[in-house]
């Protein structure tokens, strides 16, 4: 029974070594790509600006090169500028 539980054990810990590697390493490796938006001030109403009550949502795309991703913050960056210029000014 001893020696049961120690191969079962030693099964177990290496299909766990095994998955959490390959868990790393797709993170390091497409790490850019994948985007976590985050709720902001908490609020669970549907209503409002805050995306229509999606909520927290994990969107990962798989895209290779880093020029459609630097472009696609470079694109956040000007649309957030100009969200807040419009609402200063309206």
């Amino acid at each position: 029974m001893s020696d049961q539980n120690v191969t079962i054990g030693v099964t177990v810990g290496v299909l766990l070594a095994v998955f959490l590697a390959g868990f790393f390493y797709f993170v390091h490796r497409y790490h850019r790509s994948i985007r976590i938006r985050r709720r902001r001030g908490g609020s669970r109403s549907g209503g409002g600006g805050g995306g229509g009550g999606r909520g927290s949502s994990f969107k990962g795309s798989l895209r290779q090169g880093s020029h459609s991703t630097s472009a696609t913050s470079a694109e956040a960056e000007v649309a957030a500028a100009a969200a807040a210029a419009a609402a200063a000014a309206g």
